[in-house]
């Protein structure tokens, strides 16, 4: 699956091939998740605050 990813400092997106068979609902189980600031999606360890979208083809 390809994720579009937007972070609210960018003015482009990027994307990421993610193969590890998680579905886009995966990724919002773990951004709604307090216990943690950060997510790592990809090759990438994200700062949750600093996404503003994720769009998955």
């Amino acid at each position: 699956m390809q994720l579009k990813i937007k972070l609210i400092s960018d003015q482009q997106e990027f994307v990421i091939t993610d193969k590890t068979g998680k579905t886009l609902d995966d990724y919002f189980e773990q951004l709604i998740d307090n216990s943690t600031p950060f997510i790592k999606i990809g090759n990438k360890i994200l700062q949750k605050s600093t996404i503003e979208y994720i769009d998955a083809d």
